[in-house]
């Protein structure tokens, strides 16, 4: 009993604050309006957001730990049940209420969590039972999945761009959607009537930057429903792209408009799908990586229209991007090379598995017989994406295209292997964080043309066990790119863009703290 009334006190220390943060602008008046008070002037609808941000926002820090963080999240899903709410925001507060103690009594262990999980979820099942006694179509999220629909949403990906934010749904069949816009409140709500969610997208959460922009998808009865929260922006345009279908929903920040159809053919590749427990619990933390400068010694890579050779450039970058890491991070660092020698591709991979890295990311400068082409892409392994990822493969394996052909032939002999399935689905992941990373710091400062991720039988990325990607950072045959990494200020934003997508990256798939 001591024990109960100690953690309400201490609930009510925490929520007076709390709600001052959360509801500035009602906070206390001079009126002496109490801070609850701040709770009821807000729609249920409003305050489920609310609730769901500091839901999302709790499974992504390391605050987690702390037990009064876990409470005030409850505390704000109760003040939207007591707000006479509908019986879908019922039921999504009470499935939220149900994973909330779920997470929290795999950190305490406390008896008394298990059992408000198992009331909260008797609360759902007993809201779901009587609305389908008098007829209700409401039902649990579960049950919702069975609905035969117009379209599913299998996959979510997100672009957080100087200019806009990007969300890409990819979708099979065709969808409806209506949006709801609450500006002041900075949220947005999509609904997709009889649309359902892949199995494992119901209730997965979706960090869009690195403050409280989140997005969330969930099934509810004949819909799905995509919530973002914490969302500046100056308007919002939708696209539909078909073959593949997608449904691309740009926030613009600015008053300049992105057409969706100039970077179609980026959004091919989808990334990795994660359950929620993949979200809520990581995978063991990033210790090891290596860094693989391109070519080297006798081997000078591609060289540029004024001699400027790919050895010298990626070099450097490597170079930049260990210090970086090494004054930044906790992570252990292997150059595969540190100065201008030869090492075999052969040599790398060993090198890398031997060590046992928890990362390899190879860099290279592009090459095309077409001096207009520029850009920058990043590589993992597959199958080649079309013929000029397959060239590119041979040049930087140092083969012929037939032997680059011959090499990607063998890739049918590893697919049913459960660690390159793995492997594949981390370096998709580690891909498009890459990928990001470079438009968020090299856009700003140059026009550079993004031309996605792409998949090609590189000898390196499927002669190494971990998850690797090879970025291919600019066009050396492109004179004005070349001029660029020619620049020791262009090195460094390239070393910083690799740098951002190795923190992310870490930080993604760091261990939790223990309770």
């Amino acid at each position: 009993m001591k024990q109960n009334r100690a953690e309400a006190c201490k609930l009510l220390f925490f929520a007076f604050f709390f709600f001052i943060s959360i509801f500035p602008s009602t906070g206390l008046s001079k009126n002496k309006t109490s801070f609850l008070i701040a709770a009821d002037t807000q729609s249920s609808s409003v305050l489920l957001l609310k609730a769901k941000s500091c839901k999302n926002k709790l499974l992504h820090s390391q605050k987690k730990r702390i037990r009064s963080k876990w409470l005030l999240c409850v505390l704000v899903y109760q003040q939207a049940l007591k707000q006479k709410p509908s019986e879908e925001v019922q039921l999504e507060a009470y499935t939220d209420l149900t994973d909330l103690y779920h997470q929290l009594g795999r950190y305490s262990g406390k008896k008394s969590d298990k059992g408000k999980e198992k009331y909260w979820e008797e609360m759902k099942l007993k809201l779901a039972s009587r609305s389908n006694q008098t007829g209700s179509p409401l039902m649990t999220p579960e049950k919702a999945e069975q609905i035969p629909a117009s379209g599913e949403i299998f996959n979510l990906r997100t672009w957080n761009h100087r200019e806009y934010l990007r969300i890409v749904l990819d979708l099979k069949g065709p969808v409806k959607y209506e949006i709801h816009e609450f500006k002041e409140s900075g949220a947005v709500q999509i609904d997709f009537p009889k649309t359902t969610l892949q199995s494992g997208l119901n209730l997965k959460v979706f960090p869009l930057d690195k403050t409280q922009m989140q997005a969330q998808l969930s099934q509810l009865p004949d819909r799905a429903l995509l919530s973002l929260t914490h969302v500046s922006y100056k308007s919002l345009s939708v696209t539909e792209l078909l073959n593949p279908g997608r449904l691309v929903i740009d926030f613009h920040k600015t008053d300049e408009t992105v057409s969706a159809k100039q970077e179609e053919d980026a959004l091919s590749i989808p990334p990795p799908k994660k359950t929620l427990e993949d979200l809520s619990f990581p995978k063991p933390g990033i210790h090891k990586i290596i860094i693989d400068p391109g070519h080297g010694g006798k081997d000078p890579g591609a060289i540029g229209l004024s001699g400027y050779p790919e050895k010298e450039a990626v070099l450097d970058i490597g170079l930049r991007l260990k210090e970086l890491v090494m004054s930044q991070l906790k992570v252990n660092v292997i150059m595969t090379r540190s100065k201008d020698v030869f090492i075999s591709l052969e040599e790398r991979a060993e090198m890398a598995n031997e060590a046992n890295v928890d990362l390899f990311i190879s860099i290279h400068a592009n090459s095309s017989p077409h001096r207009t082409t520029h850009g920058i892409e990043i590589y993992l392994l597959g199958q080649s994406s079309d013929k000029r990822a397959l060239r590119t493969a041979a040049r930087e394996n140092n083969s012929t295209e037939k032997e680059a052909v011959d090499l990607e032939k063998n890739l049918f002999s590893i697919k049913k292997d459960l660690t390159q399935e793995y492997k594949k689905e981390e370096s998709l992941e580690l891909a498009h964080i890459t990928r990001s990373s470079f438009l968020n710091i090299l856009r700003p400062l140059y026009p550079v043309v993004d031309l996605g991720i792409k998949t090609a039988p590189f000898y390196v990325l499927m002669h190494t066990s971990m998850p690797s990607i090879l970025a291919e950072v600019s066009f050396i045959s492109n004179p004005v790119e070349e001029q660029r990494l020619k620049n020791p200020g262009y090195r460094q934003k390239m070393a910083e863009s690799l740098l951002e997508a190795i923190q992310n990256y870490v930080s993604f798939n760091s261990p939790l703290a223990s309770f």
